[in-house]
């Protein structure tokens, strides 16, 4: 058979008809879901769910799933943050430990010297402690020397009353007269530098150079071991005083009669803070410490 007798055969081939009604029941067979679509056995005894809530149980598993997701990673750059922080302080000290190197040793210095000042503080403490134990001796220790000054007093005047030179007693009273112009010169000369420095004594005799202008003054004419004539304040030696001094850093403006202020080791003579002298007989009286100054105690 040729080509020409197969297109003619396939030319008066019958052609297939569409049986009526075949699209009408196809759409029917065919039906896609809408909006408000249920099956067609539960139409008219279900009511139609509403299409929010189908939407939500289609989309709820992948909501949750992106908002679980995207909590992640929140949480990933918070700390990935801190962490940035955390390396740019640690670069930071690092840096400034690098570029400061005597830091370290400066601190060490520090502690070192810390630890001196406590083993100063410690000896300090235990001087101290000594110190106080020696004050509370230092009552007894006046009072034997003030009974040794008064036997070397009484001794001086029963060798001067037994002695055979007619002058001896003469010459004793007036250096006894002297030493209590000395004296007064003293209580005048430590009251005006007092008046000039808010009504408190100086510390010392050596303050007063000024108002004394000699230093003769502070050697009692009876002392001959340390009198001497080219005495000047260049060549003064404090050793050389004949006088105590008790008005040391003492308010004046609280010092009346019955405080003493100086006192000389030769005669016993008083100075009171008033500027008076008093004469006192070996053994009649002793010198007590009280509220921080002295006063005069009759035996």
């Amino acid at each position: 058979m040729t080509e020409s007798q197969i297109e003619t055969l396939l030319r008066r081939a019958p052609r297939n008809t569409v049986p009526a009604g075949l699209r009408a029941q196809l759409e029917a067979d065919i039906r896609l879901p809408g909006a408000n679509a249920v099956p067609d056995e539960a139409r008219g005894s279900v009511p139609a769910e509403p299409w929010f809530n189908a939407w939500l149980k289609r989309w709820i598993p992948a909501l949750s799933f992106g908002v679980f997701v995207l909590g992640c990673l929140v949480v990933l750059a918070m700390q990935s943050s801190e962490l940035s922080g955390l390396r740019r302080e640690a670069e930071t000290l690092r840096q400034s430990a690098s570029a400061d190197p005597a830091e370290g040793v400066a601190t060490a210095d520090v502690m070192e010297s810390l630890r001196k000042d406590q083993q100063e503080i410690e000896k300090l403490r235990a001087e101290i402690a000594a110190l106080r134990a020696a004050l509370g001796q230092a009552g007894e220790l006046q009072a034997e020397n003030d009974s040794l000054r008064d036997q070397v007093r009484i001794q001086r005047a029963t060798v001067l009353a037994n002695s055979d030179d007619p002058f001896a007693a003469p010459s004793e009273k007036a250096d006894s007269h002297q030493c209590i112009s000395h004296m007064k010169q003293l209580g005048l000369a430590l009251r005006m530098w007092a008046n000039d420095n808010r009504d408190i004594y100086p510390p010392d005799f050596l303050s007063i150079t000024q108002e004394l202008g000699t230093p003769k003054v502070l050697v009692c004419p009876a002392d001959k071991a340390n009198m001497s004539p080219e005495l000047s304040w260049e060549s003064f030696n404090p050793s050389r005083v004949s006088y105590e001094y008790f008005g040391a850093g003492q308010k004046e403006a609280f010092r009346g009669h019955e405080w003493v202020l100086t006192r000389c080791r030769i005669h016993g003579h008083i100075g009171h803070c008033d500027g008076s002298v008093q004469q006192v007989a070996p053994g009649r009286a002793r010198i007590v410490s009280e509220n921080g100054g002295y006063k005069l105690v009759w035996q």
